[in-house]
Formats: C-alpha cells, sequence, structure tokens
C-alpha cells in the first residue's frame, strides 16, 4: 500500500490536468457534484482548471515524471504484474490493496485519462472485476492504519486515511474479511 501512497497517487495530478482541457474536464466532474451557484461553479471550475494546470506541471518535475501518460501506463503495468495471474492482489476476493488502488483509480476512471489508462493498458478486467465487488451504489468508508506516517501531500501532512468507495453490501463482512489481519480502525 506504500506504493499506492509513495507513487500511484503522484502519477494522477499530471495526468488529470495535463492539458487544459482535461483539467477542465476534472472541474466540470467535481463542480457538476457540487451544491455551488452558478457564479460559484464557473469561477470554481474556470480558476481551479487553471490553477491545477500550472500545478500538475510543478508536481511532474518534482516526482521526475517526463511524460505523464508513460507514467501513468507503467504504474498500471507494474499493478498488472503484481497481480501475477489472480483475480485480485487478494486472490479470488479483493483485499485492502485491491481497494485502495480502486479508490484512486475510480475518481479517474470516466475522465480522458481514465479511458486512455484502460485503452492502453492491461488494467481494465482487473477494474471491471474490482466494481463488480464494489458496486455502483456506495457510502465512503474510511480506514486509518494505526501507527503509520502521516504521509505529505503538496506540503501539508495528511492524515494516513485510505477512502474507498464500498457498496453497501460490500463494507462490513467483505471489508472485515480483506482487512484481516491489518490493524484499522473506523473513524467516529
Amino acid at each position: 500500500m506504500k506504493w499506492v501512497d509513495n507513487h500511484l497517487v503522484h502519477v494522477l495530478a499530471p495526468n488529470i490536468y495535463r492539458s487544459p482541457s482535461e483539467a477542465l474536464e476534472s472541474f466540470d466532474y467535481i463542480t457538476t457534484l457540487g451544491n455551488f451557484t452558478t457564479l460559484e461553479r464557473w469561477t470554481a471550475k474556470y480558476a481551479g482548471a487553471a490553477a491545477m494546470y500550472l500545478v500538475s506541471k510543478k508536481l511532474k518535475k518534482k516526482h521526475n515524471i517526463t511524460d505523464e501518460r508513460a507514467a501513468l501506463y507503467a504504474a498500471a503495468d507494474t499493478w498488472i504484474r503484481a497481480l501475477n495471474d489472480r483475480q485480485f492482489m487478494g486472490g479470488n476476493k479483493p483485499n485492502l490493496a485491491d481497494l485502495s488502488v480502486f479508490g484512486v483509480l475510480r475518481p479517474i476512471w470516466k475522465l480522458q485519462s481514465g479511458i486512455d489508462l484502460a485503452k492502453n493498458t492491461g488494467i481494465g478486467a482487473w477494474y471491471k472485476r474490482m466494481e463488480t465487488e464494489v458496486g455502483e451504489s456506495s457510502e465512503w468508508c474510511n480506514l486509518s492504519y494505526t501507527g503509520a506516517p502521516a504521509p505529505k501531500y503538496g506540503g501539508a501532512t495528511a492524515s494516513v486515511w485510505v477512502q474507498v468507495r464500498l457498496h453497501t453490501a460490500f463494507d462490513s463482512f467483505k471489508l472485515n474479511r480483506a482487512c484481516n489481519p491489518l490493524s484499522y480502525q473506523t473513524p467516529s
């Protein structure tokens, strides 16, 4: 799971904000889901997209990414190789590693970067299996690793939360099995 926090998440921003049109696509998605007035939606979409386009260039440099799509495809290929012909990292059922990668990829899956990822790598079959397991309707389930150090994102220290959208029927029984034997706690 260190790989998700230390590598996969760092290749996403340079990809989803890679061009002005992709940055606008991302913010269009974000502002469509929020409860914004028309002025707030317009401001958030265009100012946010412009800011994140510029930030993504700095992140690309910071993480030594020369070709953002190649880095994203390489990350997907790394994951597929790690599966080692298993359906999931957890074997026949997803484990917390599967849920972590899925949780990171799910928000981008229908954006251009996710569409390109599915088209140009072998991760699509695994993603579809995960989507079948997790389901469409979802709740947020927050898990924290006890004793894990907090990673730094953009200079700000973040809590070590793995946020994964889980189907209601999936969240209790299957999640407890997936998390075992990891120590976790559900925040109140």
